[in-house]
C-alpha cells in the first residue's frame, strides 16, 4: 500500500475498529462512561444485512439492559421461550425455563443499527467506507490504525471488534472453521416462540436449526464441518429440509436464495493488550 501524504488523519481519545454489535456496544458503553471523543471506522456504512442466525441469548438481553437500549430493541424481536431438541435418533424433548431464560429473535440488520444508532445520539463519531488495514504502532504500543486508502485515526486506546475474518487478529495458533448455510419462509409451521435444534448425521458434529423471527417468516438452517473443503453444502441442506421438514415446508413461500458463511474460530490468542496502551482481541458477534 502506498501511503497518501494527503490523506485525512483523525484524531480521537478510543478508535473502535468495527461497527458491529461488539464495536457499536462497546463504543456506547464508553459514551456513557463520559468518555467524549470515541471514533468508530467501518468499511460498510448503515443500514446494512448480515447472514446471521439472528439469536440473542439471555446474557445478550442482560447486556443491552445494562446498556439502557434493551426497550428500544424488544418491539423489533420475536421472543423465545421453549427449545425443541431433536436426537440423531429421532427422540424429541421440549424444554423450557420459561420467562426467567427468554431469548430472542432480532434480525441482524435491526440489531446493528439500533446500537449504532444509539451510540451516534451518545456522541460517538463514524467513519465509513474505512477499510482498515494495518496498525499504527509507536515502540509496542498501538496508537491509531491506518485504511488502505491511506486515511489514518491516531487514538490513545484502540479496540478492534471487526469480526472474525479480522486482518488484525491476535490468533496465534491456526484458525478454525465451520461451515454454515440457511435459507428463509413464510407460511411454516411451527410452535410459537420456540427454536429447533436437530442433530442428524448429515451434520454432525454440528446441528440444524429453526428460528422464528416473526409470527410468519422462519429461518431454517445447517452447520456442519469440512475441513477440507470436499462437501456440497446445498446437496446436505436439501436432503436435511427433506428429512426434517418436507410436510412443513409444503405450501411455504421460499424468501430469496440460500446464503451459506463461514463461522471462524481459534482457541489460541495472543496478548489481549499492550503495555502503556492496549488494543483489544478480535471481538465477533
Amino acid at each position: 500500500m502506498q501511503d497518501n501524504e494527503d490523506a485525512p488523519v483523525t484524531h480521537a481519545k478510543v478508535v473502535v475498529v468495527g461497527a458491529g454489535p461488539a464495536g457499536s456496544a462497546t463504543a456506547l458503553h464508553l459514551a456513557q462512561l463520559g468518555i467524549d471523543d470515541v471514533v468508530i471506522v467501518d468499511l460498510h456504512d448503515f443500514p446494512r444485512d448480515k447472514t446471521c442466525g439472528s439469536g440473542l441469548s439471555p446474557r445478550a438481553i442482560t447486556t443491552l439492559q445494562e446498556l439502557k437500549i434493551w426497550d428500544s430493541i424488544e418491539p423489533l424481536t420475536y421472543p423465545i421461550t421453549d427449545l425443541r431438541i431433536v436426537t440423531r435418533d429421532g427422540h424429541e424433548a421440549l424444554v423450557s425455563a420459561g420467562e426467567k431464560a427468554a431469548a430472542a429473535i432480532c434480525l441482524r440488520r435491526d440489531l446493528d443499527f439500533e446500537i449504532h444508532e444509539r451510540s451516534l445520539e451518545a456522541g460517538v463519531k463514524f467513519l465509513p467506507g474505512f477499510a482498515a488495514s494495518e496498525p499504527i504502532v509507536r515502540g509496542d504500543r498501538w496508537i491509531g490504525i491506518k485504511a488502505r486508502d491511506g486515511r489514518e485515526v491516531r487514538a490513545e486506546w484502540v479496540v478492534v471488534a471487526n469480526g472474525a475474518h479480522s486482518t488484525l487478529s491476535t490468533a496465534t495458533g491456526p484458525k478454525r472453521m465451520i461451515h454454515a448455510i440457511m435459507g428463509w419462509w413464510e407460511g411454516v409451521d411451527y410452535r410459537p416462540h420456540t427454536v429447533e435444534m436437530i442433530w442428524d448425521d448429515l451434520t454432525l458434529p454440528y446441528y440444524g436449526w429453526l428460528f422464528p423471527e416473526t409470527e410468519t417468516r422462519v429461518n431454517i438452517g445447517i452447520t456442519y464441518q469440512d475441513d477440507h473443503k470436499l462437501k456440497n453444502a446445498r446437496r446436505i441442506f436439501r436432503a436435511f429440509l427433506a428429512k426434517h421438514y418436507r410436510d412443513r415446508l409444503e405450501g411455504a413461500t421460499q424468501l430469496g436464495k440460500w446464503k451459506g458463511h463461514p463461522i471462524v474460530y481459534s482457541y489460541r490468542l495472543g496478548h489481549l493488550w499492550t503495555p502503556g496502551g492496549w488494543w483489544s482481541a478480535r471481538l465477533d458477534a
